[in-house]
Order: C-alpha cells, then structure tokens, then sequence
C-alpha cells in the first residue's frame, strides 16, 4: 500500500499514511479502548465515535473533526480530506456511506453501506490536482465523471488533466502547473497559446460584428460556407505569394484573414452537423457575388 500523502511505500499496512507523514500530523484524536471496540473523539466536538478494534491502526495518529453536518473527517493534504468511513471501509471512491441502524457515530464495518457506485470511481487519491490510481497506473480526471485513458506515472496523468483544464477555462484554469507541483513544458506553453487564439476566433465568430452570421451561414449552408473559405483563401494567397504584406499595411492582414478562415470553419462544423448541406441557393448566390464585388 502507498502513503495517501506523498505516495511512499507503507511498512505496516493498515496505516494510510507513511511514518513521516504519520508523524507529522498535528493534535491526534484521543483513542479510548472500550470492550467492544474503539471509540474516537473528534478534537473540534469532544463526541465520541465507534469504531472496530481492528481499524486503530488506521485511525490513530490523525486529528479528527466533525463537520457541521456530523460527518467524521481528516485532512490528508491542503487538497485532501478523507472521511473516517472510507477510510474503514476502504472505498475510497465512494462519496459516503449510510449508516443502517441510523446512528452517525457508530462506525463498525457491519453499520456501513456505500451509497453509489464503486466504479468506475478512481481507488485511491493522488498528490496531483486531479489525478488518481486506478488499477495500476494513474489516470486525469477530464470533465463529470470522464477520466482518461490510464498513464504509467501520476506526472504524465497530471499534464493531461493540466491540458483538459487549460482547453476548458483558459487563462483561470487552476493546473498543477501553477500550483507548483509539476514545472512547465513546451506542450503546456504551446496548449497556453492554442487557448489563446482560440478564444480570439470565438469572440470573433459571436462578437456583436458578426451577430447576424449564423442565420447568414444557416442560409448559405455548408456549401456556401466553402465558397467563403475559398474566397479567403484566394485573399491569403494574394497577402502571402503575390503581396508579401504580412504585417496588412494599408488593409487586411495575414493574421485577419487565418483568424476569418477559422471563424468560417467553426460555422462550417456546424452546417455539417446539422446536416445543413445546400442551404438556399438564392443566398449561395448572393453570398458569391457579394464577396466577387469586393475584390473587385
């Protein structure tokens, strides 16, 4: 078994935190032996709660507390906070258990029942943001209750949570990265920049200039959406080729014309979906002489 801590080998099994995590713990619960098991006394509460004889070792040592409503905890890590059933009942998973007599301070395992499934819920909790063990290897939990596919190091499963969390909130995303707890690479820097110009295409594909653009593109449908593309196609050819003005001195630049292309393809995406191949064609029309009398 690995330290639920700092992941070291543990010597004496029935614990869930190494020696030197062990130790460091501060204020442990009182631990009173009583003829038909323990009893732990949560430090913020003074109640008493039942446990089985076998359990001592994984609960002493620890600083244990009730929340506002009753449930034992302890906090493993700033991140981390186990409660005392999952940690007797060894479902780490499971968010909670139910007592079946009813009483929240009676914790032997024959008084608890999980509540929820067991999978395909990660075993054990990992010193990453966002990472857990699951059948041998490490894997990123990615959005709900998606996690991705199982990696050899629990660093590898963190730059991918790190990248999932970067694509979904952006510049606000909280990653292992800015936590400290992994330094940054080249495919963090590069996903940091990709968000970037992402969100430059988006604003530019829904900002108030282009409102109106997806009942247009609804209209022109897929095909005339190509045509657009082609267009700007022709206009990037000409910048990049002919013109040699990357920098749109005097009008539209290299970079407006990729970031329009991009815009248009997102509309384009959309028009396939919906199976929206044809459009009208009165609007194709109209589309293709509008754009031909520009460059004109």
């Amino acid at each position: 078994m690995k330290c639920l801590n700092c992941g070291a080998e543990i010597l004496d099994p029935p614990r869930i935190l190494c020696t030197n995590c062990f130790r460091r713990r501060k204020k442990p619960s009182k631990i009173l032996y009583v003829e038909d098991g323990i009893e732990v006394v949560a430090n913020n509460t003074g109640k008493h709660h039942k446990f089985d004889r076998e359990d001592a070792k994984r609960l002493e040592g620890l600083a244990w507390y009730e929340t506002p409503k009753g449930i034992l905890k302890t906090r493993i890590n700033q991140r981390l906070a186990l409660n005392a059933d999952c940690v007797v009942g060894g479902m780490y998973g499971v968010k909670r258990y139910r007592h079946i007599d009813k009483d929240p301070y009676n914790h032997r395992k024959r008084n608890l029942e999980p509540v929820g499934p067991v999978e395909p819920k990660p075993e054990m909790f990992c010193k990453y943001r966002g990472v857990y063990r699951l059948n041998g290897g490490y894997v990123a939990s990615l959005r709900g209750t998606e996690y991705s596919e199982p990696y050899a190091t629990p660093e590898e499963a963190a730059r991918r949570y790190d990248r999932e969390q970067m694509i979904l909130h952006g510049p606000v995303a909280i990653t292992n990265v800015n936590m400290g707890l992994i330094p940054e690479n080249e495919t963090y820097k590069y996903t940091e920049k990709f968000r970037l110009v992402a969100d430059e295409v988006l604003r530019l594909a829904r900002g108030p200039k282009t409102e109106a653009y997806g009942e247009t593109w609804k209209n022109t449908g897929l095909l005339g959406i190509y045509v657009k593309i082609m267009i700007k196609e022709g206009r990037l050819h000409q910048l990049v080729w002919k013109d040699r003005n990357f920098d749109g001195t005097g009008g539209e630049s290299v970079r407006d014309t990729l970031l329009d292309i991009a815009a248009y393809a997102m509309y384009g995406v959309i028009a396939f979906d919906e199976k929206n191949w044809e459009g009208s064609t009165e609007s194709r029309i109209k589309l293709l002489l509008q754009e031909v009398g520009d460059q004109l």
